[in-house]
């Protein structure tokens, strides 16, 4: 009886190791000419950034724009908040008296 070939090994990761599937959702979007027209000089075509690209990389870039900057308005409500400043200045004291702490004498 012929011996079944040998199982070639598999270049793909583990599907543990992979990224999950991503959704692709394609939409149209209407774009001025001398806007496509200044990325197209921005990113010159040997860089391989096609429009689409260009455009996630912008949305992507928007984003994370906006979650910084909200992320810092949350921490200037924090900081401006009467509660949160008592509740730091008590630990700024309690700390205070550890300062230099198990460092040699000046």
């Amino acid at each position: 009886m012929p011996s079944h070939p040998p199982k070639r090994r598999s270049k793909r990761r583990p599907a543990a190791a992979r990224a999950p599937a991503q959704k692709t959702v394609r939409r149209s979007f209407a774009l001025p000419a001398v806007l496509i027209e200044q990325v197209s000089e921005a990113v010159p075509p040997e860089h391989g950034v096609n429009p689409n690209a260009a455009v996630r990389h912008a949305l992507e870039a928007y984003l994370e724009r906006k979650r910084r900057d909200a992320f810092e308005r949350e921490m200037d409500a924090m900081a401006a908040d009467p509660w949160i400043r008592t509740v730091n200045a008590e630990i700024f004291r309690e700390m205070e008296a550890l300062d230099g702490e198990g460092l040699p004498p000046p």
